[in-house]
Parts: C-alpha cells; sequence; structure tokens
C-alpha cells in the first residue's frame, strides 16, 4: 500500500516540471517552519529548518513535540535532529544536495515508563522551483534501519512567507503542515 501510495505522489508531482520557470530565488533558501505535525497515532507541533554556514553548506534542524490518549493513558513522544545538508549541484531551478546528522528520539508514558534512542540519519533530496512562487522537494533518507522517503511543497505568498506541506513514509509515517518563513 505504501509503494502505492509514495509511486501516486511521484507520478502527480511529474507534472509540476513542465511549470518550473521562474521560482529559483526560492529554491535552496534558508528558512524556518512551524507545522502541525501528524504521526501514525500521537499529533502534535513541530519546528523546522536550515541555515546557511557556507555557499552550499547548511545546518538542518527538526523538532516535533507531540502526544495522544489511548484509553485514558498519556502518550508523549518526541524527536529532535541536527545535521549538515551539501548542495552539491545547485542548478538555479533545481539542486540536489546530501545530508546527515544525528536524531534523539524519546517515549514517555507517564506511570509506565519512558525511553529514549539516539541515531544519525544519512540521505539525498532534491529541490524544484515550480511556477513563479513555489518549491518542491523529495528526499530519501536512512534512519533508524529504515528508509524514509517523502515530498512536499511551499508556496511563497510574500518573499519570506510561505505555506507548507509535506508527507513522509518510512519510520512512522508523517504528514505536517504549517507556515515556512525564509531569509
Amino acid at each position: 500500500m505504501r509503494k502505492l501510495i509514495v509511486a501516486t505522489l511521484a507520478i502527480a508531482l511529474l507534472p509540476a516540471v513542465a511549470f518550473a520557470q521562474s521560482a529559483n530565488q526560492y529554491v535552496n533558501r534558508d528558512y524556518v517552519a512551524l507545522s502541525y505535525v501528524d504521526f501514525d497515532g500521537p499529533d502534535g507541533v513541530g519546528l523546522n529548518g536550515r541555515l546557511g554556514i557556507t555557499q552550499n553548506g547548511k545546518i538542518v534542524f527538526q523538532a516535533a513535540m507531540a502526544s495522544q490518549t489511548v484509553s485514558g493513558i498519556d502518550y508523549d513522544f518526541d524527536q529532535y535532529s541536527v545535521g549538515y545538508r551539501h548542495t552539491f549541484a545547485p542548478m538555479g531551478q533545481f539542486t540536489v544536495s546530501a545530508s546527515g546528522g544525528v536524531v534523539y528520539t524519546s517515549h514517555d508514558v507517564p506511570g509506565f515508563g519512558s525511553a529514549s534512542d539516539s541515531d544519525i540519519f544519512i540521505g539525498a533530496d532534491g529541490e524544484m522551483g515550480v511556477g513563479s512562487q513555489g518549491v518542491a522537494h523529495g528526499l530519501i533518507s536512512y534512519y533508524a534501519s529504515d528508509i524514509v522517503i517523502g515530498g512536499g511543497y511551499t508556496h511563497y505568498f510574500t518573499p519570506t512567507l510561505g505555506a507548507r506541506g509535506e508527507i513522509l513514509f518510512g519510520d512512522g509515517d508523517r504528514l505536517s503542515l504549517g507556515v515556512a518563513y525564509a531569509f
């Protein structure tokens, strides 16, 4: 079922290639995004972004805090990551990048116990300008013995403010919808 959904999403994004014309001012920009995050179960808030440290190098970060109540029992889930992203093919309308970093995950059921784990992630991603105000992105990464595949779209209403959506399939499917501030 997952493969069918991923294939459908990939096919749905193909027509966007024909409309990629003048969004290059948005591709590979630094940003911070605040999102509503829906995991496989718990829902919460997420913060992610990237900050340039060299012409092609960026620090990437992500934080998600979610909770759920099942049969009167609370469950808290937190995930934080930080890493480095290097764009090795900046081509104006399209970029290809590789990234790697560390991830810390914590699960807590008050009154029953908690567990935490840390791991590394490595991956590749691409961004493409769509129309005059959008950026589509796709990614594949290896994290916690699982492959994560995903994609999303950001539509900028102003040169710095946009709406962002992303879906990830793999180690805990995730849907996030929110706002992005580019700088």
